[in-house]
């Protein structure tokens, strides 16, 4: 599956496409410090999203900067991306299924940022380097999103486990509207990324080229090498016995 202009496609480990009439999912969940390095993460799909979070992740940071201290949502396609803010620059995110509820959303994302600071102390994340702690957290990250991701019916119940999603809710109305007026910069961004992947594939196949080609001259030196030696001792027996070896 991909997620593109005009609509993003998750697909389950087995294959199986995600869509509204199984029931809206929390797709893929980080954690990040700053716009930059992404600490943690864990999704149980599979789809371009996390090629394409980079660029997501950086409109993110920058709405957080512009607006500090509140919420911030971002629709895309058939995908919303949430975020609340953390100390030291954390980033929690979860990219969802549009139609799921924000409450619902944010309330995942209190208990992500709840138990990332209470197993994490500030000098870890100081200075942990890209997905250094997806190890140790991503269980973590599973259970809770199973504990989010179930039916209609028991979605009210997990709610109301957290008490601030009902604020947080009203704030992200606002935000949305703000955020979603620019998503022209990151359609060009996902097209970016989908070129520079492309250009990838053709740099691993030049890269390729190049090795072969290496690895062929070496060889040829090689081979050269010894010819050389050979023709060396076979000068010096010839020297010493004759070239019938008669003095041998």
């Amino acid at each position: 599956g991909a997620l593109c202009c005009g609509g993003a496609i998750a697909s389950m480990s087995d294959g199986r496409s995600v869509s509204a009439s199984d029931g809206a999912q929390i797709v893929y969940s980080v954690i990040a410090r700053g716009p930059r390095v992404v600490l943690a993460d864990y999704t149980a799909l599979r789809g371009n999203f996390q090629q394409v979070f980079p660029q997501v992740l950086v409109r993110l940071a920058q709405a957080v900067e512009e607006n500090p201290g509140v919420p911030h949502s971002f629709a895309y396609g058939d995908y919303t991306f949430h975020c609340l803010s953390g100390p030291r620059k954390l980033l929690y995110v979860c990219m969802v299924d549009q139609n799921m509820s924000r409450r619902l959303s944010f309330g995942f994302l209190e208990d992500v940022g709840s138990a990332f600071e209470a197993k994490f102390n500030q000098d870890e994340v100081d200075s942990a380097i890209a997905y250094s702690m997806s190890s140790r957290f991503e269980h973590i990250l599973r259970k809770l999103m199973e504990k989010y991701n179930v039916p209609d019916a028991d979605r009210g119940r997990v709610a109301a486990l957290s008490a601030k999603v009902k604020d947080i809710s009203n704030e992200v109305s606002k935000s949305v509207d703000m955020l979603m007026e620019r998503s022209g910069q990151i359609e060009l961004l996902v097209q970016k990324s989908e070129h520079l992947s492309t250009s990838s594939h053709s740099f691993v196949r030049e890269t390729k080229r190049l090795q072969h080609k290496s690895s062929w001259r070496n060889r040829r030196t090689i081979l050269l090498f010894v010819a050389l030696v050979l023709t060396l001792l076979i000068w010096m027996l010839w020297s010493r016995c004759g070239f019938w070896y008669e003095y041998c």
